[in-house]
């Protein structure tokens, strides 16, 4: 299983991105397949990823959708993908796990 964690500056102050890569390297045993991280203004997102599924070693995590200002990061399995895309009416198989239940 991977590890997730985020930051939450509640000030302009706070250096978002120094917090995350420490909390980022206390978790690094659990991220055998590498580690990724993502900031913006006072809020970041990283990961330490293990893969367990052929889909999640496509998956860019953590994910931002700029369309919406929403960013997601999961270590999570859809199991009943086709049927949730279909009562989404999200008509793109190539979605990952993380982008459906963000776009959800």
């Amino acid at each position: 299983m991977s590890a997730i964690c985020g930051v939450f500056g509640r000030n302009t102050q706070s250096n978002v991105s120094a917090e995350l890569a420490l909390l980022l390297s206390g978790l690094s045993h659990r991220g055998i397949d590498g580690v990724s991280s993502w900031c913006k203004d006072n809020v970041g997102l990283g990961i330490q990823h293990l893969w367990v599924t052929p889909e999640s070693k496509k998956e860019k995590l953590p994910y931002y959708d700029p369309n919406l200002h929403l960013a997601i990061v999961a270590d999570i399995r859809l199991d009943n993908r086709a049927s949730i895309l279909s009562s989404l009416s999200l008509n793109n198989p190539t979605l990952s796990d993380s982008q459906i239940v963000l776009l959800g």
